[in-house]
């Protein structure tokens, strides 16, 4: 819902002529957090089967 009413917001303002660098930065900004986020998830909760999977590959070594 809030990501709704930002995105309306947002092209308000780009349709109006305000702020066209500005809202492109923040979108920017928020999908390469968006990103990160992720990423960190993945990593800190994979962890435990990233190393089960590396302890399988190298006892077949």
């Amino acid at each position: 819902m809030v990501a709704m009413v930002g995105r309306a917001v947002a092209m308000g303002l780009r349709q109006m002529g305000f702020a066209d660098e500005i809202v492109n930065t923040g979108f920017t900004i928020i999908l390469g957090a968006l990103a990160v986020a992720a990423a960190l998830a993945f990593g800190w909760g994979g962890r435990e089967t990233a190393g089960r999977l590396l302890e399988k590959w190298t006892a077949k070594l």
